[in-house]
């Protein structure tokens, strides 16, 4: 039996080395890609600015919009800021946009003149092939957790606050936005 156990334990060891070796490299070149695509300013990177609160008098119906992201590259998020732009301009409705993070969606919001805060939060997912061990992703996932909840008290006060009719939830990576609403 310790015979077995002992191949059972290089064979792991040696699929461990195998995938550090050709992970290391894939993910040294993606950060270099990244960096190059930001410098020389075909990408833009995501931005910290300050928070374009909506106006608190209320002229219509109210729809907050909850992304997953803030990345001017993604689809949905650019059907979003598309969504909130055509219900203001057709339909009056007053709309704003809770950003779960810093990105550089934020430009489109800002040229499409849609109100946005800024509230932390985090996916409820854990990413697939990874080599980390089971305790460091339920740690990381507690913290997210706990986290989500402070996120989710203050969506509720920004609900309450700007009297908010509608929460699009414009996400399946997030669970906040539907638990504040």
């Amino acid at each position: 039996m310790s015979h077995f156990r002992f191949i059972l334990q290089m064979s792991l060891d040696a699929i461990g080395v195998a995938s550090i070796l050709f992970w290391f490299p894939a993910c040294a070149s993606w950060l270099l890609f990244k960096r190059l695509m930001s410098v020389t300013g075909l990408v833009a990177a995501p931005q910290k600015g300050e928070d374009r609160p909506p106006d608190v008098t209320k002229h219509g119906l109210r729809v907050m919009f909850t992304p997953s992201d803030n990345s001017s590259g993604s689809g949905a998020f650019r059907c979003m800021v598309e969504l909130a732009s055509l219900l203001k301009a057709r339909h009056g409705v007053d709309s704003f946009v809770v950003l779960p993070c810093d990105g550089s969606g934020t430009q489109l919001l800002v040229e499409s003149g849609i109100p946005y805060v800024t509230v932390r939060s985090y996916g409820w997912t854990v990413p697939l092939g990874t080599n980390m061990r089971l305790w460091r992703n339920a740690g990381r996932m507690t913290l997210h957790m706990f986290s989500n909840l402070r996120s989710v008290r203050e969506m509720r006060r920004l609900i309450r606050r700007y009297n908010v009719d509608v929460v699009h939830v414009n996400t399946t990576w997030t669970y906040v936005g539907a638990l504040a609403a």
